[in-house]
């Protein structure tokens, strides 16, 4: 026989973060934030365009879609010099530990 102990008080609190508008914009802002460096650049109107909110990051130009996904493209590394495709996956990548400290201390304060 397996005995399990479960704390319903965890429970609510990791619920409540789930739903916290606050935490889920945090996450994007700071996300956005760590991706800039590698959001490739030519005009600067890819990154001037962007809104962030606790849906997502969105990049409201045209041509952002085939930039992200950067297929037959050599990005310019003039002004950012990390640009590639996918950037919030690679920024993710890159500031992993950097980023999760970030939200670890967030969460602390929320709960």
């Amino acid at each position: 026989m397996i005995k399990v102990k479960f704390d319903i008080n965890k429970l609510d609190k990791i619920k409540k973060l789930a739903q916290n508008q606050d935490l889920k914009l945090f996450a994007n802002e700071e996300l956005y934030q760590l991706s800039e460096k590698y959001t490739p650049c030519d005009t600067t109107d890819l990154v001037k365009t962007t809104s962030v909110s606790v849906k997502g990051i969105h990049y409201k130009v045209p041509y952002a879609n085939n930039v992200y996904y950067g297929e037959h493209m050599k990005f310019s590394k003039d002004m950012h010099s990390l640009a590639t495709a996918k950037w919030d996956k690679v920024a993710y990548q890159n500031n992993k530990e950097q980023y999760l400290n970030r939200l670890k201390e967030k969460v602390e304060g929320i709960i």
